[in-house]
């Protein structure tokens, strides 16, 4: 019989959304269930399927002392930051799953179904101050853990706050124009396009025009990430692309995410106008992403 996670939520429909693109991510290792329709919370301990390993719960449940006893651990919907028992209702079905399996099988990280040492991620943050933080944290902790790093700024080249070179020599806007004709080098020949910038990262010499990486068209430039994520999968070593995409507008971010395997996002707090239009579009954006996209949430402290 096979593990069952039970979720239970305040909105059912929520909840049966989640459990089914948990079951396709799951590939067998667990169940994931709700409640029976109509029925937003257990009322006795019969209620719960026998075959439960694992619940993810408000805390605020109608009587979540029903758990009490049980061999299975209890999660709850809250943030992050707020400790590990927490699962954040914004991390996306890839990130839950993750959660899940270190919960099922916590001593084998191996079933956790880690997507190896060759991953793109990027960032989406609605401070310029916040989003730039999330930038130099990522570089700095994978150049401190010796992984091979690619760097992709895809914004204003006004906003850079490192030195790069540009032309002469071969351009990241130089490529973006053989993508846009057809000519689609292969994977392993990224890698003349690139040099070893003072910090430490590999990245691309850069256009002359400030918006040429956000002003192009999203299918060349979805290529772009594309190629350069697969020369870092083809690369003996452990290898990281980032792309720096602070600013980027939401549709175009949204399609160049999906590529991802992970996406941080900083969450805006408070009962702003502003505050509670940016959390309707990061949910938006986070609805759209295929489950292959991890979402980590906060890995600062503090909030914008």
């Amino acid at each position: 019989m096979k593990p069952t996670l039970l979720l239970i939520d305040t909105h059912p429909h929520y909840a049966a959304r989640l459990a089914a693109r948990l079951n396709h991510l799951a590939g067998g290792a667990y169940r994931a269930s709700t409640l029976a329709p109509g029925a937003p919370w257990p009322a006795r301990k019969e209620d719960l399927p026998p075959d439960t390993c694992l619940a993810i719960l408000p805390e605020a449940c109608a009587d979540w002392s029903l758990f009490a006893g049980e061999p299975f651990p209890l999660l709850f919907w809250g943030q992050a930051s707020e400790g590990e028992d927490r699962v954040p209702r914004f991390s996306g079905a890839g990130e839950i799953d993750r959660m899940v399996r270190l919960h099922l099988n916590p001593v084998n990280p191996a079933a956790q179904g880690t997507q190896g040492e060759r991953t793109c991620g990027c960032h989406l943050s609605f401070s310029q101050d916040r989003a730039r933080a999330i930038n130099r944290h990522v570089l700095d902790q994978a150049l401190a853990s010796g992984k091979r790093l690619i760097y992709l700024p895809v914004k204003p080249l006004y906003r850079l706050e490192d030195s790069f070179r540009s032309s002469p020599g071969m351009t990241a806007g130089d490529l973006l124009c053989l993508l846009a004709s057809g000519q689609r080098p292969q994977a392993s020949e990224v890698g003349r396009w690139l040099y070893l910038h003072e910090r430490g990262y590999f990245t691309f010499r850069l256009p002359d025009r400030a918006d040429d990486l956000v002003s192009c068209e999203i299918e060349v430039l979805r290529q772009l990430v594309s190629l350069t994520h697969d020369y870092a999968r083809e690369s003996t070593e452990a290898t990281q692309v980032w792309l720096d995409t602070e600013g980027l507008l939401l549709d175009r971010h949204l399609r160049l995410a999906a590529l991802c395997d992970h996406l941080y996002v900083d969450i805006p707090q408070g009962d702003s106008a502003a505050a509670y239009s940016a959390r309707r579009e990061l949910g938006i954006l986070l609805a759209g992403l295929p489950p292959s996209c991890a979402v980590l949430e906060q890995i600062l402290p503090g909030g914008s």
